[in-house]
């Protein structure tokens, strides 16, 4: 799963034609669905115990669903099936919850109702109630015209391992394991399932999750990877990858491949040892379990060693617990990640451990200014009005997802033949926004583009007055 997902993240920067991006996305949303499935799997002795972890975040749970209905959409036209969605307009777009585990509910319920349902539709409801100053109760509903669940198996179909009858398994397939999961899930977020169904006559699942905050410090002022920090240009460093498997290396590799980085590979810790006894390393990405010597042993070496004991060890874990991941960080790793690692992730470790600038500070933002921009600012604004303006301003009223895709891929274009790294980093926001149904981060981008570019000429000016005063 690292590899598939972290190669498709690789891919969706590198792919133009949009029907081809398009699918990739959703691919991508299924990787997803897929590993977060794995791992309710591997939790479920936790779950059992009451000790399932929970992150919760700030969370619009119009992208969720948005996410099902792309995911869903070729299997719901294949059926033949009419898929509905419906948001109620006293839905908040901002609730504390975990993400991760309301998406599995969904999509779970989703799955179930199109593999059980042969004509007619499948509808998907996010709906508020018992709404107070600060918090709410949220109900999901997944209905369907299917073939319907007699009351006798009602509670059966909530067991682990349990299907409504042998006809269901042979049929249908399935383990039996979704709904048990997605119980225990409710549960401990203090919710219920309702199910409302009769054979013939389809069903109605509800989840009902009450007391939902709509406050707290990371709901209320939260900032996704991309509002955090704007663009830096990193200064020239050498990463050293230690992987035994080899895609996973590949992967990382293809994440650093646009920076000024000179990446070094190692597949197990012997080996990584030989590389920073020939080489100068920065910094180091750790697999833990490897052959030879595994990560635990070499971070060990690592730190006992006088000239390498300062270098930032990054531990790779395919583990989903937070305890297991501070275990690592007292154990002379600087810090982890989790298995597949997006971006995002990856880019705020390479600036917690390298340097990167020079950046000028202007009122409101901050503007690292690559050597390409300064020396080819003139083409660059050329080419950003005859080529970019135009979308910029059309898509000011309705925004076809073509049409934002057009202007992602013109900064893309810009960036990289006019060697920009600014234009490029902007690019990839619109794009990874539009690509993922980031609705409201997408009209930031659009919106928001001209001021950003009357930020960046007056850096460019700044910078340029500070060189010519240098040279005088």
């Amino acid at each position: 799963m690292n590899a598939i997902l972290g190669f498709a993240e690789i891919l969706s920067q590198r792919i133009k034609d949009p029907v081809q991006h398009e699918h990739l996305v959703s691919m991508q949303n299924s990787g997803k669905a897929l590993l977060n499935l794995i791992n309710d799997l591997l939790d479920f002795s936790k779950a059992e115990a009451g000790k399932l972890e929970f992150h919760r975040q700030s969370t619009d749970v119009r992208y969720l669903v948005h996410d099902i209905e792309s995911i869903f959409r070729l299997k719901t036209m294949q059926k033949n099936l009419d898929f509905k969605v419906s948001i109620a307009e006293n839905v908040p777009r901002d609730l504390f919850l975990d993400e991760l585990k309301i998406r599995q509910v969904l999509l779970n319920l989703t799955s179930n109702a199109i593999k059980f349902t042969e004509k007619g539709f499948v509808k998907v409801s996010v709906k508020a109630e018992n709404i107070e100053k600060d918090t709410i109760g949220l109900v999901l509903e997944v209905q369907d015209s299917g073939k319907g669940i007699p009351p006798a198996f009602h509670k059966k179909i909530f067991k682990l391992f349990e299907q409504q009858d042998a006809e269901i398994s042979a049929r249908y397939g399935g383990t039996g394991l979704g709904l048990a999961i997605i119980q225990q899930i409710v549960s401990q977020m203090n919710g219920h399932i309702e199910l409302i169904s009769e054979e013939g006559k389809g069903s109605l699942f509800r989840v009902i999750l009450p007391d939902i905050s709509l406050t707290g410090e990371e709901a209320s002022g939260r900032k996704s990877e991309e509002d955090i920090h704007e663009p830096v240009l990193f200064e020239p460093a050498t990463v050293l990858i230690v992987d035994d498997t080899e895609n996973n290396r590949r992967v990382l590799k293809g994440f650093l491949e646009d920076f000024p980085f000179t990446v070094l590979e190692a597949k197990d810790g012997k080996q990584a040892l030989e590389h920073l006894s020939d080489k100068k390393v920065d910094l180091v990405f750790m697999d833990i379990r490897m052959p030879v010597m595994d990560g635990i042993e070499t971070a060990k070496k690592i730190r006992a060693h006088a000239e390498w004991s300062h270098i930032p060890i990054v531990a790779l874990t395919a583990s989903s617990s937070k305890f297991e991941g501070k275990k690592l960080e007292q154990k002379r790793f600087n810090t982890y990640l989790r298995k597949p690692a997006s971006m995002a992730q990856i880019e705020k470790v390479l600036r917690n451990f390298l340097r990167f600038g020079p950046v000028v500070q202007d009122r409101k933002t901050m503007v690292a200014l690559s050597e390409g921009t300064l020396k080819n600012f003139n083409d660059i604004v050329e080419e950003l009005e005859k080529k970019v303006m135009p979308l910029q301003k059309e898509l000011l009223g309705i925004k076809p997802r073509q049409k934002v895709r057009a202007m992602a891929q013109a900064l893309l274009d810009i960036g990289k033949i006019l060697y920009s790294a600014e234009i490029k980093r902007y690019g990839e926001r619109l794009m990874t926004a539009n690509a993922n149904l980031q609705l409201v981060k997408e009209k930031e981008l659009i919106e928001q583009f001209p001021q950003w570019l009357d930020q960046l000429k007056k850096a460019v000016s700044e910078k340029m007055k500070n060189v010519k005063r240098n040279d005088e």
